[in-house]
């Protein structure tokens, strides 16, 4: 009975939405776990829905990409969340652009490209990635195949 009323309490909590520095604090943690090389906690931070549809669960070949990717030109500053309903949209602002962002993480869809801008005048700034914070409070990194929504 204990247990439910727990899981009652953090899944009526005072809102998702309203904890946009921990959303931010979890995408700036998931890039150091990459830069730093953490394979397993990086490979963890990731759902199992994208370990599956990014690497077919294969840990190896994901170790191998953090392994061999150039961090060292990547210098990233979080901007603000955006909340989209079910994750939030982590805008990260890349020196350089996201040209210098390890490729893998764009090719297999962690991560997307953030640009602004319309018309002829578009400049790339970075990246966008989404986080979610689990039942559990753990924050994960669902990929941005999984979540259509666009952040306005």
């Amino acid at each position: 009975m204990l247990l439910l009323i727990l899981l009652m309490l953090v899944a009526c909590g005072d809102g998702e939405e309203n904890h946009p520095e921990q959303a931010a604090r979890a995408a700036d943690a998931f890039l150091e776990m990459l830069v730093a090389k953490e394979i397993d906690q990086a490979w963890g931070t990731l759902t199992p829905a994208t370990q599956r549809a990014a690497y077919g669960n294969d840990m190896e070949a994901f170790a191998e990409e953090v392994a061999n990717a150039h961090w060292e030109q990547m210098r990233w500053r979080v901007q603000q969340p955006v909340w989209l309903d079910i994750s939030w949209a982590v805008y990260v602002a890349v020196e350089g652009g996201s040209t210098v962002v390890p490729a893998f993480l764009l090719e297999r869809g962690i991560v997307d490209v953030w640009q602004e801008g319309d018309g002829a005048i578009v400049r790339d700034r970075g990246i966008l990635l989404l986080v979610q914070r689990t039942t559990f409070g753990t924050w994960v990194v669902p990929g941005k195949g999984l979540d259509q929504r666009q952040a306005e």
